[in-house]
């Protein structure tokens, strides 16, 4: 008899077993997002293949403090030093999204991900992301605006249309 016509057996069913999500937000080919409210376990590492950590923070030992046991992981700092401005020199985002792009370009086989890990939120993380996005992937995200907008709808993000502009200006001043 063909399967289309066979009766459905059921058998006893199974308990639901829930699965476990992961504590980085996937932005998109490679590229993770957190902050330092999430402990970066060694487990959820390896699971996403995180190859790089981004870390943007006031400095670098603040990484440190916050994740002593990551195994591996090449870890790079970008320190703001408690300057309150969301964007840092345009020759250290150039250094590190070089470095995110090699990685991205690898053979599938051989690529990893690379985790981009904020102080607090994202506004330090947009720009230098923004900035990676639209030079290196400007046939996909070939506007401020376009790769601000990817990034918030992704991070679900319910910041006004001011907010929004603001970002924009102080991106293009980098860019």
């Amino acid at each position: 008899m063909p399967a289309a016509n066979r009766p459905l057996v059921v058998s006893s069913p199974q308990p639901f077993e829930a699965l476990e999500t992961s504590p980085f937000t996937f932005l998109l080919w490679n590229l993770y997002l957190t902050d330092k409210l999430t402990p970066l376990l060694q487990k959820d590492l390896n699971y996403h293949k995180i190859r790089e950590i981004v870390a943007i923070l006031p400095e670098e030992d603040d990484f440190k403090a916050l994740n002593a046991d990551i195994g591996d992981t090449s870890v790079t700092v970008l320190a703001y030093h408690h300057n309150h401005t969301p964007v840092l020199p345009k020759e250290q985002y150039d250094t590190i999204a070089q470095r995110i792009d090699a990685i991205a370009r690898l053979p599938r086989e051989e690529r990893r991900g690379i985790l981009v890990f904020c102080n607090n939120g994202y506004q330090r993380s947009l720009p230098f992301l923004v900035y990676y996005m639209t030079k290196f992937h400007s046939d996909e995200f070939p506007t401020i605006e376009k790769a601000i907008g990817f990034i918030l709808s992704t991070l679900r993000s319910t910041n006004s249309f001011e907010e929004k502009k603001q970002m924009i200006q102080t991106i293009q001043s980098l860019l």
